[in-house]
């Protein structure tokens, strides 16, 4: 299905597409594939442990998707906690 939804988002000239990532990883290189020249970002999800953040998006990165959307992850946190 997300598959699905890249090629959509490549048919209509997307520069990005935002995803939310399955929870097994290994999809992951065919929805990259599918998306063709249009780059696609993940979703960051609800908030995690840092150490269990940082795994995930290496995770997503070596599937290779663009980028990680992970905002709510950063500024939820105390600013202590943030930086």
């Amino acid at each position: 299905l997300l598959a699905g939804a890249v090629v959509v988002a490549n048919a209509l000239g997307a520069d990005f597409v935002k995803i939310k990532p399955p929870k097994n990883m290994d999809p992951l290189d065919s929805i990259v594939a599918a998306a063709g020249n249009t780059q696609v970002i993940c979703a960051g999800g609800e908030q995690m442990e840092p150490a269990a953040l940082l795994e995930t998006i290496k995770a997503q990165m070596q599937h290779g998707v663009a980028g990680c959307a992970i905002g709510r992850n950063i500024f939820q946190r105390s600013t202590k906690d943030a930086i």
